[in-house]
């Protein structure tokens, strides 16, 4: 395992995960804010057949909830392949930023589907 302090001091490795947690903090924030108001949101949409699935408010909060154990599997995995693979190690941190700015969409296009 390398060492976390070292780990975190790679430019790459400190910028892609501090990205990550500010968009999976703001989906945290937005979510709820945005969704509380009704029992009821439409969760899914087809072109074909519309809304397709509607569940409660709270199902929502499954986006962040991805977000944030991605997050840390990535990290973790990434730690221990550090010392050995750096190039790995990268490529699991890039992943997070990229994985969390898909969230964001599918976040944003959930709110557009519910106003």
């Amino acid at each position: 395992m390398y060492p976390l302090k070292l780990f975190f001091k790679n430019p790459l490795i400190l910028w892609t995960t501090a990205g990550a947690i500010v968009l999976n903090i703001g989906l945290w924030i937005v979510l709820p804010l945005y969704l509380r108001q009704p029992n009821t949101v439409f969760l899914h949409y087809t072109v074909f057949i519309g809304v397709d699935y509607v569940g409660p408010w709270w199902l929502v909060l499954a986006m962040p909830v991805l977000g944030l154990t991605a997050l840390l599997a990535n990290l973790i995995i990434a730690d221990l392949l550090f010392l050995k693979e750096k190039i790995i190690g990268y490529a699991l941190a890039v992943t997070n930023i990229f994985l969390h700015l898909l969230l964001v969409l599918a976040a944003i296009l959930v709110i557009l589907l519910n106003i």
